[in-house]
Parts: structure tokens; sequence; C-alpha cells
């Protein structure tokens, strides 16, 4: 059982460790360079509005949209380290966002990296599960994808981003 901490925490200190080095080269890099885009220029979220029926099942389906010439982690990402990207929806009065599903990442190879990485790039639909209580009622429900942004040279802190969907509930 001990080992088996141990293990965990040089795993966590090993990503926290290779963050903060991905994190001091981006700005090392950027000092001399043109800034890096903001989070919201680099990866866009959106959802279109859903309807669902009292007491029924519908998905909410998330898109992302990545710079050119940038790019995500998977979710799940290629190595331990790497952190993924995440879709988060907050449920609210009847309405229960179920467990996210993410589209497989394409494998590709960078030169600050020895094997292929699993990325997302361009566009990417994330979905997400919604159940309605019979007593649900129609809202807007607020959601966040987290990521790390990265390009051929250089990854910036991870980030994250807002965004809505609007959830009407029939009868």
């Amino acid at each position: 059982m001990v080992d088996h901490v141990w293990t965990i925490a040089k795993r966590v200190a090993l990503a926290m460790l290779v963050a903060s080095s991905l994190a001091a080269r981006a700005r090392a890099q950027t000092a001399d360079a043109e800034p890096a885009p903001a989070a919201e220029k680099l990866v866009q979220a959106t959802a279109a509005p859903v309807s669902v029926a009292a007491g029924g099942r519908a998905t909410i389906v998330v898109k992302l949209a990545i710079r050119p010439s940038w790019h995500v982690n998977a979710n799940p990402p290629a190595r331990e380290y790497n952190i993924p990207t995440k879709v988060a929806i907050q449920g609210a009065a009847g309405l229960a966002p179920g467990a996210v599903r993410y589209p497989a990442g394409k494998k590709e190879k960078f030169g600050f990296e020895d094997a292929p990485l699993l990325v997302y790039d361009g566009a990417v639909e994330v979905t997400v599960p919604l159940a309605a209580a019979s007593g649900a009622r129609s809202q807007t429900l607020s959601g966040t994808v987290e990521f790390q942004a990265c390009n051929d040279q250089l990854c910036l802190a991870p980030a994250s981003v807002p965004f809505s969907v609007a959830v009407t509930v029939t009868a």
C-alpha cells in the first residue's frame, strides 16, 4: 500500500514538474516573440440548444473549435503527464449531465516529444448525455472546457473557457 501511494506521489510530482517546465518554457519563448493568443482565441466552445422531454434523455453536443496551428491533448491523453482536455457541465433543478464522451485523439508527432501524442485540432465534438427528471424545467446550463494549448514549438499554461447550453424541457 505504501509503495502504491509512493508511486502515485512520484507520478503527481513528475506531472507538476513537467507542467511547470512547459509553462516556463512557453513564457521564455514568447518573451521575445509575439505574445500567445488568449485562451478564448485558441479554443472556442459552443453547444446548440437541446430539447428534452420531462423524464426523458437527450444528448448535448459541445463543439470545440481549435485555432489553426494549435492543438490540445485528447482525453485520455497519450502520456500520464499530458493534461487532458476536459468538458464539464453543471446540472441544475432536475437536469443531470452524465459521463462525458470524448472522441478518439489523433496521433501526431511533435518536435518537443519523442513519441506521438494523442491530440485534438480543428473541429471536435464532445457529447454529454442529459437526463431530465419528471419535474425538470427549462433553463440554461453552464459549462467549461479545460485544456492545455500547444503548437509545434511550445505549450501554454493550462486554461479554461466557459460555454452555456439552453435546455428546453417539454411535457
